[in-house]
């Protein structure tokens, strides 16, 4: 059964009528639904197709134009799949001057912009008709008609090929596919530069991780061997080493990077340690600038190759909504003293505080130690410093001041010099290696922890307190091992050493030698406590005005009731160890004129004043040990810390010292911010109701805490000032909490400095005594900054950005 499939070609002529065979019509049916081509023909049997064309034979233009179907409704080719060109078995028949002709899909290797419409049995141009020529010009038959006529289709064909519409259509067809082609390796050399940008960027990161890992524990990078044959080349070749165990991606990266930039050199080292650096440097820069007012700490060491170092810090009061002021003591830089000149120094600490780039902050003070070259007030640092910051006030390091203050004891007290200088003669000969071993030996004997006796400090005298507390508790082992190195009966000892223990023995042994043990240790455990305040990072004025206050009290009350306790010490010591608290009185002998006579008076001097006894002897030490050393100590306490700016220590007292009469009284403040005015953007008047205020809501406060209390109004400030903070908003009083960031922000002690001194000794061992200067610097501001460098250690990736933007690099991509 056949079926039939009508297309009715409407000529201006004729009508003509197109018939297909049962298997032409399959084939067109399976085409143009989509299904698999080359689909087998129907069998041999097939009825022919019949058309009729009337009697020119072909079929002009017009009626061409009359059978369109239009280019939208078409089964062609679209912009994206490219030409139609159907592969059939057979295509459909039209009988032309009595001859079969069709189309022949050999033509489409010959004209490769070819393509057949099925449906309409016609064939078009596809680069004319999705590409048309911007000439204006084209063949309509190939874009919209389509061609049919068979019999000369080779030679329409082949002069449209070399028409200008047709070349410019074709051209820009050749452009599109060519930008397909090059859209797609720019895609592909686009994804691979990523992914190299991605595993650059790891593996810097691992590399930083390792080098501030490094850093932070203060462990040397370099070994001095890093060849690759070296059994140790360092800790950070080794590290990575070890890394690379755990983690085959990184090692697979060290071997893909060429021999010349593995960015495992010393070079690359410097650049990252000066690139977390510089970050952290600028984190604290941008601290400071929204502070606004700062301090500048400078002291001066030397390190392990001999070189004068500055150490520069800052301070300031960082406010944060939900902690209120929060104090920092930051190290910023290790700079070598050319000279150590008040015109050398002070430069050096302007060059280092203007690469900062602070804005708008004020400078309000300056803390150095005492010399003449940092505290002169003329040509010292602190004047030339003032010079460029008018309300940079100095002050002398406070801890530097507690500790003069011992030394002054010892110069004026001489029993009190000599007693430390007994000391270090006891140390010396305690730690000979044959005296050291007997001292332990008798501390594990009785199965005591053992303890060494502490060296004494010359610069931190109140660090000796832990010497005179181990020679306190160790007493009795001492005395023991004097007594064993005192006996000459053993020929193999040293007599040396002998004469030495006997010298020391009679020393230790003296109920002046326990006083002065007993009164110095109660002393020096005050000035202990003053000092880790003193040099306590968050400290403040307030807070070491009051502590000074307290000691000296404390001394004065130790003074007047405090000698039956030492007493009691003393005697508890005397009696352990056998010292006699009394002078052992001499038999004399008689002479011997004598000898059968009965001595009715003594003749010549006495040993011992009639009516002496032991609570003489004790007070004799109370008249020239004890209360000596404690006047002297009072003595240099008030010379060393007297008011030497009465407007600073009286604003002192009324914005941090809440136990003081002045607190919160404008009376004390007021000439404080008047001496600050360019500084502070302070209205007084306002600051003096905003004072009033705050006072009184603190005696509410307290009020409704302790209903029943019995003390005057405007006497009960109990409040610490981390309680006021909480009490009192800032945005409420600004004018008071600006005034009271000025007094926080103003220096108390150089400890900071001291801090960063320690550090460079970890940093700059013997081993590493060649470092160069920008490398000390930058290695210690990772040390001592060691909350924010293990912040950039766990992320990174700033670290990484800030070194890829140093300098173009051609070796790695980083971008």
């Amino acid at each position: 059964m056949s079926s039939l499939f009508n297309f009715g070609f409407t000529s201006r002529t004729n009508k003509s009528k197109v018939e297909f065979s049962d298997s032409e019509a399959s084939k067109v049916e399976e085409f143009t639904s989509e299904e698999p081509e080359g689909s087998k023909a129907g069998s041999s049997g097939e009825s022919s197709r019949t058309v009729e064309l009337g009697q020119y034979g072909e079929t002009s233009a017009a009626s061409s134009k009359s059978v369109s179907l239009g280019a939208e409704g078409l089964d062609l080719g679209s912009k994206d799949s490219g030409p139609k060109q159907p592969d059939l078995a057979s295509y459909p028949q039209i009988k032309v001057g009595g001859k079969n002709r069709s189309f022949n899909k050999a033509w489409y290797n010959q004209f490769t912009w070819l393509e057949y419409s099925v449906s309409n049995d016609a064939a078009f141009c596809y680069s004319c008709r999705i590409f048309p020529s911007v000439l204006g010009h084209k063949e309509r038959n190939f874009t919209e008609n389509g061609v049919n006529q068979w019999k000369k289709a080779i030679e329409k064909f082949r002069k449209h090929s070399e028409s200008e519409s047709h070349k410019t259509s074709f051209s820009r067809w050749q452009h599109y596919l060519q930008s397909l082609t090059e859209g797609s390796i720019t895609s592909k050399i686009s994804a691979h530069h990523s992914q190299e940008v991605k595993s650059n960027w790891a593996y810097l990161t691992q590399i930083s991780q390792i080098i501030i890992f490094l850093t932070r524990q203060g462990l040397a990078l370099r070994g001095d061997n890093e060849n690759v044959d070296s059994l140790n080349r360092g800790n950070f070749l080794e590290l990575c080493s070890l890394i690379t165990d755990v983690n085959p991606a990184f090692g697979e990266r060290i071997k893909a990077m060429p021999l010349n930039a593995t960015y495992l050199s010393t070079e690359i080292q410097n650049e990252l340690l000066n690139t977390t650096a510089e970050i952290i440097r600028e984190q604290i820069a941008e601290e400071v600038n929204s502070a606004g007012l700062a301090t500048i700490i400078v002291d001066e060491s030397k390190d392990t190759s001999s070189k004068e170092q500055i150490s520069i810090c800052l301070r300031y009061a960082d406010y944060k909504e939900a902690e209120g002021y929060i104090l920092h003591e930051e190290f910023l830089d290790f700079h070598e003293a050319d000279d150590l000149d008040a015109k050398s120094l002070s430069d050096q600490i302007l060059r280092e505080v203007g690469k900062l780039g602070l804005r708008n902050v004020d400078i309000v003070g300056q803390c150095y130690d005492g010399a003449s070259v940092m505290s002169g007030h003329v040509n010292g640092v602190q004047a030339r410093l003032k010079e460029h910051f008018p309300n940079a006030q100095y002050v002398h390091c406070h801890a530097h001041r507690l500790n003069l203050v011992l030394v002054d004891i010892c110069k004026n007290v001489s029993s009190a010099g000599e007693f430390f200088v007994l000391l270090e003669a006891l140390y010396v000969f305690m730690t000979r290696s044959l005296v050291h071993k007997v001292f332990v030996n008798f501390q594990q004997r009785d199965k005591a922890r053992v303890k060494e006796l502490v060296r004494l400090s010359d610069t931190r005298w109140v660090c000796r307190y832990q010497s005179l507390s181990t020679l306190r508790t160790r007493y009795r082992y001492v005395v023991e091992v004097l007594e064993y190195f005192c006996d000459s009966q053993d020929t193999k000892r040293d007599p040396k050493l002998v004469v030495e223990a006997r010298g020391l023995l009679n020393q230790v042994m003296s109920v002046s030698f326990v006083t002065h043990l007993e009164v110095l240790m109660t002393l020096l455990s005050h000035s202990q406590a003053l000092s880790e305040i003193l040099q306590a990072s968050d400290t403040n004025l307030g807070n070491a005005v009051t502590m000074i206050n307290t000691v000296l009290s404390i001394v004065e009350e130790t003074r007047a009731s405090g000698w039956p306790d030492l007493v009691q010490g003393i005697t508890q010591i005397c009696e352990e160890n056998n010292i006699p608290t009394m002078p052992q009185l001499k038999r004399r002998r008689k002479q011997q004129e004598f000898e059968d006579s009965v001595l009715m008076s003594p003749t010549g001097h006495r040993n011992q004043p009639e009516g002496e006894s032991s609570a003489d002897i004790l007070d004799d030490l109370r008249v020239n040990i004890f209360l000596p050393i404690l006047d002297a100590f009072k003595s240099e306490m008030t010379r060393r810390f007297s008011v030497s700016n009465i407007a600073i220590m009286r604003g002192v007292d009324g914005l941090l010292s809440p136990s003081s009469v002045n607190f919160l009284k404008h009376d004390a403040v007021g000439p404080f911010v008047d001496l600050y005015a360019d500084s502070l953007d302070v209205d007084n008047r306002l600051l003096k109701a905003e004072m009033a205020m705050a006072r009184q809501i603190i005696l509410n406060d307290n009020e409704q805490k302790d209903p029943g209390t019995s003390e005057p109004p405007g006497r009960n400030i109990t409040h610490s000032f981390s309680s006021m903070e909480k009490l009192i908003p800032f945005a409420n009083l600004p004018n008071l909490w600006k005034a009271t960031q000025l007094v926080l922000t103003l220096p108390v002690s150089s400890a900071v400095c001291e801090r960063s001194f320690s550090a460079m000794k970890y940093i700059k061992n013997y081993l590493r005594s060649t470092m160069s200067n920008q490398r000390l610097s930058d290695l210690g501001v990772i040390y001592v900054s060691g909350g924010r460098s293990k912040e950039l250690q766990k992320n990174p990736v700033e670290v990484v950005k800030k070194f890829s933007q140093r300098e173009k690099r051609t070796r790695i991509h980083l971008f």
